[in-house]
């Protein structure tokens, strides 16, 4: 199985990811490489916003399963991919999207999670058979 985990930052990500892990199911991280679990493969050191979702669209989504590959990158990858890719299904079996904060959110934290709602719901229609909201 592909899965890919996103929502807003403190939403759990990381760590249903590293549950999966614990499964023996590979993890990549869309993070910024300090940001991401010791040991587990992150997008390169360096790259903006922009680029580490174009990495993780050109990188990431295109390995054969299973993964699972979480952060807030995602969205915006599976945008990428999804532009070059137009006539193509989502890469991935199924996308889970947290939404309950475990930790108060700064105002960062808190635009970022309603941009990458934006991304998700202008994908909406292309994303419904994998999506699911927790």
């Amino acid at each position: 199985m592909r899965t890919l985990i996103t929502g807003a930052p403190r939403t759990g990500k990381t760590t249903m990811g590293m549950f999966y892990a614990e499964q023996g199911i590979r993890h990549y991280c869309t993070d910024p490489r300090d940001l991401c679990p010791a040991g587990v493969p992150g997008t390169p050191v360096g790259l903006g916003w922009s680029e580490c979702s174009q990495w993780v669209a050109d990188k990431l989504l295109e390995l054969p399963g299973p993964w699972v590959i979480e952060g807030v990158a995602v969205p915006r990858a599976l945008r990428k991919w999804h532009a070059a890719h137009p006539d193509a299904p989502p890469p991935a079996d199924r996308l889970i999207v947290l939404t309950e904060q475990h930790e108060a959110l700064t105002a960062r934290q808190d635009a970022m999670g309603v941009g990458l709602l934006a991304v998700l719901a202008d994908l909406g229609d292309w994303l419904a058979p994998i999506l699911v909201y927790r």
